[in-house]
């Protein structure tokens, strides 16, 4: 099975991320269901969070 994100890169992509709360949130909801549904560790979007 494929392993995630190091916790490192989870928390500097939130840190990193341009935006308030509420636009980082959306995109660390909408990163996490786009590798859900893919199945796969990766989103597409790296630097973002949830990514």
């Amino acid at each position: 099975m494929a392993r995630g994100p190091h916790p490192r890169h989870v928390v500097n992509n939130w840190r990193n991320s341009d935006g308030t709360f509420g636009s980082k949130l959306g995109k660390l909801i909408r990163n996490n269901v786009k590798k859900a549904a893919t199945l796969s560790h990766c989103c597409g979007h790296p630097g973002e969070p949830g990514c």
